[in-house]
């Protein structure tokens, strides 16, 4: 779960990581941690602790040369999916798209992030199915209605929540454009 862009993010933000005594994460001072951040660490959390943990075992050896560092710092998509649960750099770019997405579609930040999660699951199993929240014929935020209702074989005016965050197979289907870097 973790890459440079998480990694760099953090330290740029202020933020300090290292172990606890327990082997776990601290992150400090806390009183920088924004709710973005907080989902940066949350997605970031097993990569994080599997580079603090080789950091700290590399400590007693030789030190490295400038070269080798770079490499280590470049490839730190090593340590993600598929070989951890770890999410790779691209699934952390993705799942913050979709949550701004989520959210400028009218869902709470705590039901984009489980939804943008799930997401996460769903591309790596592979699975063809997708969300009205994804959909770009999706319209409004809290009054939402569907502009290919016919199409889709849905109702015209005011979808369900239930129904635009359940995965489903969709006639009407188009993907949001995804946002430029």
């Amino acid at each position: 779960m973790i890459t440079c862009n998480a990694l760099a993010t953090l330290h740029e933000a202020g933020l300090v990581l290292a172990l606890n005594p327990a082997g776990g994460l601290a992150v400090s001072p806390a009183s920088r941690i924004t709710p973005e951040l907080r989902i940066v660490i949350k997605a970031n959390r097993d990569g994080l602790l599997a580079q603090l943990h080789h950091e700290a075992s590399n400590d007693a050896n030789v030190h490295e040369d400038d070269a080798i560092a770079a490499q280590r710092q470049t490839d730190l998509d090593r340590y993600c999916w598929p070989h951890s649960g770890a999410m790779s750099g691209q699934e952390i770019d993705t799942l913050v798209a979709r949550l701004a997405q989520f959210t400028n579609k009218g869902l709470s930040l705590d039901d984009g992030e489980r939804l943008a999660d799930k997401l996460v699951i769903r591309d790596r199993e592979g699975d063809d199915r997708r969300l009205c929240l994804e959909c770009v014929h999706l319209q409004g935020a809290h009054r939402r209605r569907c502009a290919k209702a016919l199409q889709a074989d849905v109702a015209h005016e005011q979808l369900a929540n239930e129904l635009v965050s359940t995965l489903q197979r969709c006639c009407g289907f188009q993907a949001t454009p995804a946002p430029c870097p």
